[in-house]
């Protein structure tokens, strides 16, 4: 019996692939942390963060943003989160949500979140921080309105 082997290359297609999708945005969905039920008129604090990366440094930014990620799980005061980036492009977001600006900045100045931007500064061109509140019946909210209130509160569209 006579075998052929045939060796095919992927390369070409994965880079078309990468350019046709690079306009394209992924997102996690929501992720409920809250350890308790919480009081549908409580107003929460949403918090936004849109990066912009370098051309250099994407993994190490995307590597940080999993271990404060993995870092959350029973943080104090979180309600939870979700990041959404472009394929293949230049800007990711996060998004948390937290009883109370107490909580926030306490994460903000654990070890993990500032381990995180020490290693990962260098990859970001450009960062923009949104805080605004919802009353906690609105919770989670898509990223369609996490936009239009941003662009609500400041009058910049940064979904695009």
């Amino acid at each position: 019996m006579n075998r052929t082997t045939v060796t095919i290359s992927l390369i070409p297609v994965s880079i078309i692939s990468l350019s046709f999708l690079s306009g394209c945005q992924i997102a996690t969905p929501f992720k409920s942390v809250a350890s308790k039920e919480l009081d549908p008129n409580a107003e929460l604090l949403v918090v936004v963060t849109h990066a912009r990366l370098g051309q250099q440094g994407h993994g190490e930014f995307y590597r940080q943003t999993g271990k404060v990620l993995d870092s959350m799980k029973g943080q104090p005061g979180l309600i939870g989160h979700s990041i959404r980036r472009t394929i293949g492009g230049d800007k990711a977001w996060t998004m948390t949500i937290w009883e109370d600006e107490a909580s926030i900045n306490a994460f903000v100045r654990g070890a993990a979140h500032r381990t995180a931007v020490r290693r990962s500064n260098a990859s970001m061109t450009d960062i923009d921080f949104h805080r605004f509140t919802i009353p906690a019946s609105q919770a989670p909210l898509s990223w369609k309105q996490v936009f239009a209130k941003i662009t609500e509160v400041d009058g910049e569209n940064h979904a695009e």
